[in-house]
């Protein structure tokens, strides 16, 4: 029994690590074409692959915490908007906090607000936050029809195709 609801568990982190991995890697073609015009190489599947699996992970258990139920109880369309808000701004936080560590590790601290917030670093974590609502939106808004059309309609059937 445990090994089933290992199984399962297994398979619901791969798919939502599957959907942020076509997200990341929608968004890094998009900063690829558009980095083209100016002659600039970027690669940054290896970051992809990465911000995919951290994200899949916390995703799915950030989700399993009982502080959900009660934005459940919400319509369908504040539940999501506030889902997608939370997520986006905790994931935009960790991320400037990861900068901050990072640039006092290596550079002089007298230059941390300008290295993170110059001319054009809000605009890139402002692009970076539409990007991640959005994706945030749709996956919430997918989860919220699993939950109220049901999973036997395809769960079940991808199990069932296993065994």
């Amino acid at each position: 029994m445990k090994l089933d609801k290992i199984k399962q568990e297994m398979i619901e982190v791969g798919l939502i690590t599957l959907y942020f991995f076509v997200c990341f890697a929608v968004f890094m073609i998009i900063k690829k074409l558009l980095l083209i015009q100016y002659q600039i190489s970027f690669y940054g599947w290896a970051t992809t692959i990465v911000g995919a699996l951290a994200m899949g992970k916390v995703v799915f258990l950030i989700d399993k915490l009982p502080m959900h139920r009660w934005l459940q109880k919400l319509r369908p369309i504040r539940e999501i908007t506030i889902k997608a808000v939370i997520y986006t701004g905790i994931t935009i936080g960790v991320s400037i906090l990861e900068k901050t560590v990072h640039f006092y590790l290596n550079e002089e601290p007298m230059e941390w607000s300008h290295h993170l917030f110059g001319e054009r670093k809000v605009a890139l974590f402002l692009a970076h936050g539409i990007y991640l609502y959005l994706c945030f939106v749709i996956f919430y808004f997918f989860q919220y029809l699993d939950r109220h059309i049901g999973r036997e309609v395809w769960f079940d059937k991808l199990m069932k195709r296993q065994d």
